[in-house]
C-alpha cells in the first residue's frame, strides 16, 4: 500500500460487474491511490470515467497485475485464472467475484450473514471468494435459525443457463 491509500485492479472493468465495483468504489470512502481498470481482449471499451478521470482500460496480463494491493476479479471463468491465482501467491489479495477460485477449497468464501470472517485464513490464501447474490440472500433469510439451533441447511438454486 502506498502512503496515499490502496493500489487496486478491476479486472473486467467494463463488463456488468466490473462497472458496479467501479461503482461501488467510487461512492466508497476507502483511500485508493491508484486505479487500473483491466478487461480482456475482447472487451470494446477503451476508456472510462472514474472518480471525474479519464482511464485508459488496460489488458488483463502480468504486467497490468504487477504491484497492485487489491484485485477485484470480475472476468468470466478460464479469461485470467492463472493470472489471478499467480497475484495472490504474489502477495496481492484477490477478491474473486466471478468463481476463479471456486473448485480450491484453501480460498475461504465470505461474505456478510453467510460465516464469520476468517482473517487468517484469507491471508494464508492471498484470495477470497465473495459469494453472488443468491447466496447472500438465502444467508440473510436463513441467519435466524440460528437462535433455533440449526447450523447447516442444504438446497438447490435454479439459474437460467445464461447465468451458468
Amino acid at each position: 500500500m502506498s502512503e496515499h491509500g490502496l493500489r487496486i485492479a478491476v479486472a473486467g472493468a467494463t463488463g456488468a460487474l466490473g462497472q458496479e465495483v467501479l461503482a461501488v468504489l467510487e461512492q466508497g470512502p476507502l483511500a485508493i491511490a491508484e486505479l487500473a481498470p483491466l478487461a480482456s481482449m475482447a472487451a470494446t471499451v477503451t476508456e472510462l470515467r472514474w472518480r471525474g478521470k479519464e482511464y485508459t482500460v488496460g489488458l488483463v496480463d502480468a504486467e497490468s497485475l504487477e504491484g497492485m494491493d487489491v484485485i477485484f476479479a470480475c472476468v468470466p471463468r478460464g479469461v485470467a485464472d492463472e493470472l489471478l491465482k499467480d497475484s495472490a501467491e504474489a502477495g496481492c489479495l484477490v477478491v474473486d467475484l466471478a468463481g476463479v477460485f471456486l473448485t480450491d477449497r484453501s480460498v475461504p468464501v465470505l461474505g456478510l450473514g453467510l460465516n464469520p470472517v476468517e482473517h487468517e485464513s484469507v491471508r494464508e490464501a492471498g484470495a477470497f471468494i465473495a459469494p453472488g447474490g443468491l447466496a447472500l440472500a438465502l444467508a440473510a433469510l436463513a441467519a435466524p435459525l440460528r437462535d433455533y439451533g440449526v447450523v447447516g441447511m442444504r438446497g438447490t438454486a435454479l439459474q437460467s443457463a445464461a447465468r451458468a
